[in-house]
């Protein structure tokens, strides 16, 4: 209906300013309460003072909420479900896709190609989505142009802008819906709708996307989240981010949604006018604000609000966007293990047996020489292309606020700092005060910028738990995410990990190519233990020739007592070991290498028939006893 066909359902409206008053059907309105404007789009807009729903002021008119709109509007933000074009965005297969395959997916060629362009028009990214692999991941992989009219794979390190920000300035519609993935975005402006969403999914929103939004003439922001805890927060986020730039913010729960659901599920069943009436139902988003302007939540509300997704950087090991600390005393190898982790990042490889995710790496070296540097990167077989930048030399007095603010802009996914002390720059490293004033801005860089930040810490001289391994004081250990421990010894090197989520990481023998100095990670320190313990019993049997009781063995191996009564029982298992006696005084347990038998009649048999009590041994004679072999 028309603005003036809606007026009809409304006796005594009179013009007033660019609109109209009227007294609200919906209460005993004795002073008109009620206003009636047309917005930018045709629709009718309702606003009652007292306080009345739209919902409550149509169904006392006689009305409903689609009357409110022209059906036949084709710049309707809600209009009927008439398709638009949308530039091309979200090609399907049979459509040109200008974009490489990539090795290793699913047929090579991607189902969709979506552009990113900047606030001009000019495209700077393309996504491509992949067919969704047998595990239920969707790949999806970054294209950047190369200036000759060819799409080379990887984002080249520039930031995309929000999904579709160029089309949404040009159509100049006050409202816009945010939602979860491009799919979803092209399927809302298919039906004419304007919407967006963050370029890397749920958790990748940033603050600079409602600056966006609001550049683009836009007052209202309508976000669909997807029916699951990480879709929830995502809604939240966004809210939130919008709200604080003076964005009127809805969130629309869709009713009747598969777990993981989202919005084009829902339109798969419900008409676009549905949406729309849920849409302009929802209740506008407010944070509940405190006195002193901190923003506090209800208990329910938290207890609503999805876990928070970790995106891990080295599996189970850094995360993205937190601070972690690597200690070990001098010459421990931390600057050669952070240097191995640093290639490892920058071409995606594994890492001591544990996945990387593959970004731009920022290599601080703030007490070795470059020419140590260069030589250690070049044995490690780095070829100059890897995405990795070095800072070497002595820290400029303002290197934390210029970092922050290149960081922000570039957005490194790892950085490492090496080592902390000459960072930081702390007067008194065991005053606890003056430490967290300095780690605060270090924190806030890897939270502002999403960068996994590690820095080497030299530990003191002799043995401490985990938690109190490094020089000056505990809280720098409560301030970082993961806490990592090189140790070394006679024997090996490990490394051990406090974290705050995910399993701490058990002792692990750290392995070294000579060559290289590229580390590996051999067995865990207890493995390491054990196996030397069974070595060293084995070659003490051998060098032996004669059966020996355990406490023998023990001296002469020089191997704690827990580790030999172990060894033996392995030993025992895997038939490398024999024994033989009842264990008891004047016949205790013997052990000899298993196949000696020419030395030690009965050796072997006894591990088949662990009773000796009961079993009968078929090498034993009258003549053979056991004092004749023993004396």
């Amino acid at each position: 209906m028309t603005t003036e066909q809606v007026l009809t359902h409304f006796p005594g409206a009179r013009p007033n300013g660019k609109g109209w008053t009227a007294r609200c059907p919906a209460h005993d309105d004795r002073i008109p309460s009620l206003t009636i404007s047309q917005g930018k789009d045709g629709r009718t807009l309702l606003k009652c003072f007292g306080g009345c729903s739209t919902q409550d002021v149509v169904s006392a008119a006689g009305l409903t909420i689609p009357d409110l709109f022209i059906a036949s509007s084709p710049s309707s933000t809600w209009p009927s479900q008439a398709p638009v074009a949308h530039g091309g965005n979200g090609q399907r297969p049979g459509a040109a896709i200008a974009a490489p395959p990539v090795p290793g997916e699913p047929k090579g060629a991607p189902v969709a190609i979506y552009h990113y362009r900047d606030t001009h028009g000019v495209e700077v990214l393309r996504k491509a989505r992949y067919r969704t692999r047998d595990d239920g991941t969707k790949p999806f992989h970054w294209f950047h142009p190369d200036g000759q009219g060819n799409w080379l794979p990887g984002s080249n390190r520039v930031e995309p802008p929000l999904y579709r920000l160029d089309e949404i300035r040009a159509r100049g519609s006050n409202e816009l819906c945010i939602v979860e993935g491009e799919k979803d975005a092209d399927r809302l402006w298919s039906l004419g709708l304007p919407a967006t969403t963050a370029p890397h999914g749920s958790g990748s929103w940033r603050p600079e996307f409602a600056e966006q939004i609001k550049t683009a003439a836009v007052d209202t922001v309508i976000i669909f989240p997807d029916n699951d805890d990480p879709g929830r927060k995502y809604a939240a986020d966004v809210a939130a981010s919008c709200h604080a730039v003076g964005l009127k913010t809805k969130i629309v729960t869709l009713p009747d949604l598969p777990e993981h659901g989202d919005v084009s599920d829902y339109l798969d069943t419900h008409d676009a006018q549905s949406l729309m009436m849920l849409a302009l139902q929802a209740p506008e988003w407010k944070a509940t604000v405190g006195k002193a302007g901190f923003i506090l939540t209800t208990l329910d509300d938290l207890l609503s609000r999805a876990s928070a997704v970790v995106n891990w950087l080295w599996d189970r090991i850094l995360a993205a966007g937190t601070l972690s600390d690597l200690v070990g005393k001098p010459k421990s190898g931390k600057s050669t293990f952070l240097r191995c982790l640093c290639l490892a990042v920058a071409r995606g490889e594994p890492f001591l047996g544990r996945d990387t995710t593959q970004g731009v790496v920022w290599y601080i070296a703030l007490e070795e020489r470059e020419q140590d540097v260069k030589d250690h990167f070049k044995a490690l077989g780095a070829t100059g292309d890897e995405p990795i930048y070095f800072f070497i030399g002595q820290a400029p007095p303002d290197i934390i606020p210029r970092m922050h603010e290149l960081a922000a802009k570039e957005r490194p996914a790892l950085i490492a700092i090496d080592p902390m002390q000459r960072f930081l720059k702390l007067k008194d490293i065991s005053d606890y005060a003056e430490q967290s004033n300095k780690f605060d801005p270090v924190l806030a860089i890897a939270r502002d910028t999403g960068a996994a930040v590690v820095f080497s810490h030299h530990a003191p001289k002799g043995e401490r738990e985990d938690v109190e391994a490094g020089l000056g004081s505990i809280g720098i250990v409560g301030s970082v995410h993961t806490h990592l421990v090189m140790r070394r010894s006679e024997k090996y090197r490990t490394l051990s990990s406090v974290q705050r989520t995910g399993p701490d990481l058990e002792p692990t023998v750290l392995e070294m190519d000579p060559a290289t100095k590229w580390i590996t990670a051999g067995l865990t320190r207890t493995q390491a233990d054990e196996a030397e313990a069974e070595a060293a019993v084995l070659g003490v049997l051998e060098a032996a020739g004669v059966p020996l009781v355990e406490s023998d063995i023990r001296e002469r191996a020089s191997v704690r007592t827990g580790l030999v009564a172990r060894a033996l029982r392995v030993l025992r298992d895997r038939g490398q070991v024999a024994r033989t006696g009842v264990g008891r005084k004047g016949d205790p347990y013997l052990y000899a290498i298993a196949d000696s038998r020419s030395l030690v009649p009965g050796i072997g048999w006894e591990r088949e028939n662990e009773n000796p009590k009961t079993a009968v041994d078929p090498h034993k004679t009258e003549s053979n006893s056991r004092s004749g072999f023993l004396g």
